[in-house]
Protein backbone atom coordinates (compact mmCIF):
# COMPACT_ATOMS: atom_id res chain seq x y z
CA UNK A 1 0.00 0.00 0.00
CA UNK A 2 1.48 3.29 -0.93
CA UNK A 3 1.30 6.58 1.39
CA UNK A 4 -1.24 8.25 -0.71
CA UNK A 5 -3.37 5.08 -0.14
CA UNK A 6 -2.31 5.00 3.69
CA UNK A 7 -3.12 8.54 3.83
CA UNK A 8 -6.80 8.16 2.26
CA UNK A 9 -7.32 5.05 4.69
CA UNK A 10 -6.02 7.31 7.85
CA UNK A 11 -8.72 10.24 7.17
CA UNK A 12 -11.31 7.40 6.64
CA UNK A 13 -10.77 5.86 10.21
CA UNK A 14 -9.19 8.79 12.14
CA UNK A 15 -10.22 12.09 11.09
CA UNK A 16 -13.56 14.21 11.22
CA UNK A 17 -14.89 15.05 8.11
CA UNK A 18 -15.58 19.12 8.57
CA UNK A 19 -17.17 19.34 5.23
CA UNK A 20 -20.25 21.46 5.27
CA UNK A 21 -22.71 19.32 3.56
CA UNK A 22 -24.34 19.76 0.63
CA UNK A 23 -28.54 20.62 0.56
CA UNK A 24 -30.80 19.64 -2.39
CA UNK A 25 -31.07 21.88 -5.21
CA UNK A 26 -34.43 23.33 -6.30
CA UNK A 27 -35.37 20.77 -9.53
CA UNK A 28 -35.01 17.49 -10.24
CA UNK A 29 -31.86 15.91 -9.35
CA UNK A 30 -30.13 12.45 -9.03
CA UNK A 31 -28.33 10.88 -6.45
CA UNK A 32 -26.41 7.05 -6.20
CA UNK A 33 -26.48 6.78 -2.34
CA UNK A 34 -23.20 4.90 -1.40
CA UNK A 35 -22.97 2.22 0.70
CA UNK A 36 -20.54 2.33 4.01
CA UNK A 37 -17.38 2.54 3.24
CA UNK A 38 -15.74 -0.08 5.63
CA UNK A 39 -17.84 -2.83 3.85
CA UNK A 40 -19.82 -2.55 7.25
CA UNK A 41 -23.86 -4.41 6.32
CA UNK A 42 -25.37 -1.40 7.62
CA UNK A 43 -28.16 1.27 6.07
CA UNK A 44 -25.58 3.87 4.91
CA UNK A 45 -27.05 7.18 7.02
CA UNK A 46 -26.41 9.34 9.70
CA UNK A 47 -29.09 10.77 11.88
CA UNK A 48 -28.33 14.54 12.59
CA UNK A 49 -29.93 17.62 14.27
CA UNK A 50 -28.38 21.12 15.26
CA UNK A 51 -29.75 23.74 17.66
CA UNK A 52 -29.38 27.13 16.18
CA UNK A 53 -29.69 29.65 19.68
CA UNK A 54 -30.36 33.23 17.92
CA UNK A 55 -30.90 36.24 19.53
CA UNK A 56 -34.91 38.50 18.74
CA UNK A 57 -32.19 40.20 16.12
CA UNK A 58 -31.82 36.87 14.30
CA UNK A 59 -28.10 36.65 15.12
CA UNK A 60 -26.82 32.85 15.62
CA UNK A 61 -25.56 32.63 19.49
CA UNK A 62 -24.82 29.36 20.20
CA UNK A 63 -24.99 25.89 18.16
CA UNK A 64 -24.93 22.67 19.44
CA UNK A 65 -25.76 19.29 18.54
CA UNK A 66 -28.67 18.07 19.57
CA UNK A 67 -28.73 14.43 21.06
CA UNK A 68 -31.76 13.55 20.75
CA UNK A 69 -32.16 13.80 17.14
CA UNK A 70 -28.43 12.84 16.38
CA UNK A 71 -28.12 9.94 18.76
CA UNK A 72 -31.76 9.34 20.26
CA UNK A 73 -30.73 9.68 23.51
CA UNK A 74 -31.85 12.31 26.12
CA UNK A 75 -30.67 16.22 25.65
CA UNK A 76 -30.04 18.81 27.94
CA UNK A 77 -30.81 21.67 25.09
CA UNK A 78 -33.68 20.17 24.74
CA UNK A 79 -35.01 20.24 28.01
CA UNK A 80 -33.97 23.91 28.47
CA UNK A 81 -36.01 25.01 25.36
CA UNK A 82 -39.09 22.71 26.15
CA UNK A 83 -38.96 24.57 29.90
CA UNK A 84 -38.88 27.82 28.30
CA UNK A 85 -41.57 27.36 26.14
CA UNK A 86 -43.87 25.81 28.19
CA UNK A 87 -43.33 29.03 30.70
CA UNK A 88 -44.16 31.33 27.84
CA UNK A 89 -47.08 29.49 26.69
CA UNK A 90 -48.10 29.40 30.43
CA UNK A 91 -48.14 33.08 30.32
CA UNK A 92 -50.95 33.44 28.60
CA UNK A 93 -49.35 33.25 24.52
CA UNK A 94 -50.66 31.22 22.07
CA UNK A 95 -48.26 28.69 20.72
CA UNK A 96 -48.55 31.11 17.19
CA UNK A 97 -47.11 33.92 19.37
CA UNK A 98 -43.89 35.64 18.32
CA UNK A 99 -42.42 34.79 21.67
CA UNK A 100 -43.35 31.55 21.56
CA UNK A 101 -42.47 30.98 17.85
CA UNK A 102 -38.89 32.71 18.75
CA UNK A 103 -38.28 30.01 21.86
CA UNK A 104 -39.19 27.33 19.54
CA UNK A 105 -37.59 27.54 16.48
CA UNK A 106 -34.05 26.71 18.40
CA UNK A 107 -35.37 23.18 18.08
CA UNK A 108 -33.48 21.47 16.15
CA UNK A 109 -35.01 19.76 12.56
CA UNK A 110 -34.36 16.17 11.95
CA UNK A 111 -31.83 16.07 9.37
CA UNK A 112 -30.15 12.73 7.78
CA UNK A 113 -26.40 12.70 6.19
CA UNK A 114 -25.60 10.24 3.24
CA UNK A 115 -22.54 9.73 1.16
CA UNK A 116 -23.71 10.17 -2.38
CA UNK A 117 -22.52 11.32 -5.87
CA UNK A 118 -24.48 13.04 -8.51
CA UNK A 119 -24.55 12.34 -12.12
CA UNK A 120 -23.88 13.94 -15.57
CA UNK A 121 -26.52 13.45 -17.94
CA UNK A 122 -25.26 14.13 -22.11
CA UNK A 123 -24.89 12.59 -25.32
CA UNK A 124 -21.85 10.37 -25.83
CA UNK A 125 -20.37 12.23 -28.93
CA UNK A 126 -18.00 9.19 -30.51
CA UNK A 127 -21.71 6.85 -30.57
CA UNK A 128 -24.29 9.55 -29.95
CA UNK A 129 -26.00 8.05 -27.48
CA UNK A 130 -27.40 9.81 -24.73
CA UNK A 131 -25.87 8.50 -20.79
CA UNK A 132 -25.71 9.41 -17.28
CA UNK A 133 -23.03 8.77 -15.90
CA UNK A 134 -22.03 9.42 -11.99
CA UNK A 135 -19.58 11.87 -10.74
CA UNK A 136 -16.18 10.98 -9.87
CA UNK A 137 -15.88 13.05 -6.50
CA UNK A 138 -18.55 11.55 -3.44
CA UNK A 139 -20.28 14.68 -1.53
CA UNK A 140 -21.66 14.45 1.82
CA UNK A 141 -25.69 15.03 0.88
CA UNK A 142 -28.21 16.37 3.74
CA UNK A 143 -32.04 15.26 3.40
CA UNK A 144 -34.78 16.45 5.03
CA UNK A 145 -36.27 13.76 7.17
CA UNK A 146 -39.34 13.30 4.64
CA UNK A 147 -37.25 12.24 1.65
CA UNK A 148 -34.97 9.92 3.89
CA UNK A 149 -38.14 7.91 5.08
CA UNK A 150 -39.24 8.03 1.42
CA UNK A 151 -35.45 6.47 0.30
CA UNK A 152 -35.77 4.10 3.23
CA UNK A 153 -39.36 2.25 2.06
CA UNK A 154 -38.05 1.84 -1.46
CA UNK A 155 -34.74 0.42 -0.50
CA UNK A 156 -36.89 -2.12 1.95
CA UNK A 157 -39.18 -2.98 -1.09
CA UNK A 158 -36.82 -3.69 -3.20
CA UNK A 159 -34.98 -5.87 -0.76
CA UNK A 160 -37.80 -7.84 0.21
CA UNK A 161 -39.32 -8.22 -3.26
CA UNK A 162 -36.44 -8.30 -5.64
CA UNK A 163 -33.31 -9.22 -2.84
CA UNK A 164 -31.87 -6.06 -4.13
CA UNK A 165 -29.78 -3.52 -2.52
CA UNK A 166 -30.07 -0.05 -4.43
CA UNK A 167 -27.31 1.01 -2.15
CA UNK A 168 -24.59 -1.26 -4.06
CA UNK A 169 -21.75 -0.16 -5.95
CA UNK A 170 -21.98 -2.42 -9.21
CA UNK A 171 -26.20 -3.13 -8.90
CA UNK A 172 -27.66 -0.55 -7.07
CA UNK A 173 -29.38 2.57 -8.49
CA UNK A 174 -30.30 6.09 -8.37
CA UNK A 175 -32.99 8.05 -6.84
CA UNK A 176 -34.27 11.53 -8.44
CA UNK A 177 -35.30 13.77 -6.15
CA UNK A 178 -37.65 16.68 -6.90
CA UNK A 179 -37.40 19.72 -4.98
CA UNK A 180 -40.69 22.50 -5.40
CA UNK A 181 -41.48 25.55 -3.49
CA UNK A 182 -39.83 27.57 -0.69
CA UNK A 183 -40.30 28.00 2.99
CA UNK A 184 -43.20 26.01 4.26
CA UNK A 185 -44.46 25.14 0.89
CA UNK A 186 -41.13 23.26 -0.28
CA UNK A 187 -42.14 19.66 -0.95
CA UNK A 188 -39.96 16.94 -2.39
CA UNK A 189 -41.13 13.84 -4.31
CA UNK A 190 -38.70 10.86 -4.67
CA UNK A 191 -38.49 8.30 -7.56
CA UNK A 192 -36.12 5.66 -8.70
CA UNK A 193 -34.46 4.66 -11.44
CA UNK A 194 -36.10 2.07 -13.45
CA UNK A 195 -32.61 0.46 -14.39
CA UNK A 196 -29.56 -0.74 -12.22
CA UNK A 197 -26.34 0.95 -13.12
CA UNK A 198 -22.82 0.57 -12.03
CA UNK A 199 -20.80 3.49 -10.15
CA UNK A 200 -17.24 2.75 -11.90
CA UNK A 201 -14.00 2.79 -10.21
CA UNK A 202 -16.45 2.40 -6.83
CA UNK A 203 -14.23 0.97 -4.84
CA UNK A 204 -11.18 3.47 -5.30
CA UNK A 205 -14.03 6.01 -4.54
CA UNK A 206 -14.94 4.95 -1.70
CA UNK A 207 -11.66 4.99 0.15
CA UNK A 208 -12.11 9.20 0.30
CA UNK A 209 -15.36 8.88 1.95
CA UNK A 210 -15.06 9.44 5.86
CA UNK A 211 -18.02 6.95 7.98
CA UNK A 212 -21.12 9.17 8.22
CA UNK A 213 -20.74 8.97 12.06
CA UNK A 214 -17.39 11.05 11.72
CA UNK A 215 -19.60 13.68 10.22
CA UNK A 216 -21.25 14.33 13.02
CA UNK A 217 -20.21 16.57 16.27
CA UNK A 218 -19.80 14.59 19.46
CA UNK A 219 -22.20 15.43 22.11
CA UNK A 220 -20.86 16.03 25.66
CA UNK A 221 -22.12 17.67 28.76
CA UNK A 222 -20.23 20.62 28.63
CA UNK A 223 -20.98 22.15 25.38
CA UNK A 224 -24.45 21.25 25.81
CA UNK A 225 -24.32 23.57 29.64
CA UNK A 226 -22.71 25.71 27.57
CA UNK A 227 -25.34 26.07 24.87
CA UNK A 228 -27.86 26.04 27.87
CA UNK A 229 -26.35 29.15 29.65
CA UNK A 230 -26.78 30.99 26.60
CA UNK A 231 -30.45 30.01 26.16
CA UNK A 232 -31.34 30.67 29.95
CA UNK A 233 -29.77 34.18 29.30
CA UNK A 234 -31.93 34.97 25.93
CA UNK A 235 -34.95 33.59 26.99
CA UNK A 236 -36.09 34.25 30.31
CA UNK A 237 -36.08 38.12 29.87
CA UNK A 238 -39.44 36.13 28.25
CA UNK A 239 -40.09 33.38 30.22
CA UNK A 240 -38.89 34.72 33.68
CA UNK A 241 -37.60 30.66 34.16
CA UNK A 242 -35.04 30.73 37.04
CA UNK A 243 -36.03 34.04 37.96
CA UNK A 244 -37.66 35.21 41.35
CA UNK A 245 -40.50 36.73 40.58
CA UNK A 246 -43.54 35.67 39.10
CA UNK A 247 -44.31 34.75 35.51
CA UNK A 248 -45.24 37.91 33.13
CA UNK A 249 -48.41 38.08 31.79
CA UNK A 250 -48.33 38.41 27.99
CA UNK A 251 -49.34 42.06 28.13
CA UNK A 252 -46.27 42.70 30.29
CA UNK A 253 -43.60 40.38 28.80
CA UNK A 254 -40.99 41.86 26.04
CA UNK A 255 -42.58 42.59 22.40
CA UNK A 256 -40.94 40.38 19.76
CA UNK A 257 -41.58 41.71 16.04
CA UNK A 258 -44.11 40.39 14.21
CA UNK A 259 -42.51 41.24 10.77
CA UNK A 260 -40.74 39.31 8.17
CA UNK A 261 -38.14 36.67 10.12
CA UNK A 262 -34.24 37.82 9.78
CA UNK A 263 -32.33 36.49 6.82
CA UNK A 264 -31.61 32.92 6.99
CA UNK A 265 -27.65 31.87 7.73
CA UNK A 266 -25.41 30.37 4.93
CA UNK A 267 -24.74 27.85 7.16
CA UNK A 268 -28.72 26.82 8.00
CA UNK A 269 -31.50 25.63 5.82
CA UNK A 270 -33.98 25.75 8.24
CA UNK A 271 -36.77 25.52 5.26
CA UNK A 272 -39.37 23.13 7.39
CA UNK A 273 -39.29 24.36 10.90
CA UNK A 274 -39.67 22.32 14.32
CA UNK A 275 -42.76 23.30 16.11
CA UNK A 276 -42.01 21.79 19.62
CA UNK A 277 -42.47 18.59 21.27
CA UNK A 278 -44.75 16.52 19.55
CA UNK A 279 -45.69 19.07 16.99
CA UNK A 280 -43.39 18.76 14.36
CA UNK A 281 -44.74 19.21 11.20
CA UNK A 282 -44.83 16.51 8.70
CA UNK A 283 -43.54 17.57 5.21
CA UNK A 284 -46.60 17.96 2.44
CA UNK A 285 -45.38 15.35 0.17
CA UNK A 286 -46.32 12.41 -2.61
CA UNK A 287 -46.99 9.33 -0.39
CA UNK A 288 -45.07 6.26 -1.68
CA UNK A 289 -47.64 4.25 -0.27
CA UNK A 290 -50.04 3.67 -2.84
CA UNK A 291 -46.94 2.92 -5.03
CA UNK A 292 -46.95 -0.42 -6.54
CA UNK A 293 -42.73 -1.22 -6.86
CA UNK A 294 -43.39 -4.41 -8.74
CA UNK A 295 -44.18 -2.03 -11.93
CA UNK A 296 -41.05 0.17 -11.11
CA UNK A 297 -39.15 -1.31 -13.62
CA UNK A 298 -41.65 0.12 -16.66
CA UNK A 299 -41.68 3.65 -15.40
CA UNK A 300 -40.20 6.11 -17.98
CA UNK A 301 -38.38 8.86 -15.69
CA UNK A 302 -38.50 11.39 -18.59
CA UNK A 303 -42.17 10.93 -18.39
CA UNK A 304 -42.20 12.17 -14.74
CA UNK A 305 -40.28 15.68 -15.11
CA UNK A 306 -41.33 18.25 -17.22
CA UNK A 307 -38.86 18.84 -19.66
CA UNK A 308 -40.95 22.12 -20.04
CA UNK A 309 -39.59 23.50 -16.60
CA UNK A 310 -36.01 22.94 -17.49
CA UNK A 311 -35.73 19.99 -14.97
CA UNK A 312 -34.32 17.59 -18.35
CA UNK A 313 -30.21 18.21 -17.13
CA UNK A 314 -31.01 14.92 -14.77
CA UNK A 315 -33.13 12.67 -16.35
CA UNK A 316 -31.60 9.26 -16.41
CA UNK A 317 -31.75 7.51 -19.89
CA UNK A 318 -33.31 3.92 -20.02
CA UNK A 319 -31.46 3.33 -23.26
CA UNK A 320 -28.22 3.42 -21.94
CA UNK A 321 -25.80 0.43 -22.05
CA UNK A 322 -23.69 -0.26 -19.80
CA UNK A 323 -20.43 -1.06 -22.60
CA UNK A 324 -21.81 3.26 -23.26
CA UNK A 325 -20.77 4.09 -19.70
CA UNK A 326 -18.05 1.68 -18.60
CA UNK A 327 -16.40 2.73 -22.31
CA UNK A 328 -16.84 6.11 -22.27
CA UNK A 329 -14.03 8.79 -21.67
CA UNK A 330 -15.86 11.27 -19.69
CA UNK A 331 -14.09 14.31 -22.09
CA UNK A 332 -16.27 12.50 -24.80
CA UNK A 333 -19.54 13.36 -22.58
CA UNK A 334 -21.26 16.57 -24.47
CA UNK A 335 -23.27 18.07 -21.59
CA UNK A 336 -26.55 18.81 -22.99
Amino acid sequence: MGMKEALARYKQEHMKNNEKPTKLPMGASQWRILPDPNGRDVVPVQASGLHFVKDPAGQVKAVSVCNEKTYGEPCLVCDAISDHYAAVLGTGYDKDSAQAKYIKNAYASQRYLVNAVGTRTGTNKKTGKRVTVHNTTPELLELPSGVWNDIFAIAATYAEMHDENIFDLDTGRNVVITRTGTGMDTSYQVTIAPMPSKVRNGKQLLTGVVPLENCVEQWSVPKAMSVVGTINSLFSSISKVGAAQALPSAASAPALSHGAAPAAMDDFDDEIPFDGPDEEKAMEEDSIDDVDFTDLDDIDLEEDIDLEEGLDDVVPDEETEEDDIEDLDLEDLEIT
